[in-house]
């Protein structure tokens, strides 16, 4: 459905899809594993950590 004018259309969909998470669930997982764990780890060390290493200081004391 066109959401401007609201007329339906078919919905055309080209390149490559997959027709099954099932084969990339590994990849997946570990992706959204290691952006979790980055999250804690980021939290944990606070925003200072994160400009300390952009501008090339040592890590930042409590």
């Amino acid at each position: 459905m066109n959401l401007k004018t609201g007329e339906e259309k078919t919905l055309r969909v080209v390149g490559r899809h997959d027709p099954c998470i099932g084969i990339r669930a590994v990849p997946v997982v570990q992706t959204a594993t290691a952006i979790v764990l980055l999250d804690i780890l980021l939290r944990d060390l606070g925003p200072g950590f994160l400009r300390a290493l952009e501008e090339g200081h040592e890590e930042p004391e409590d």
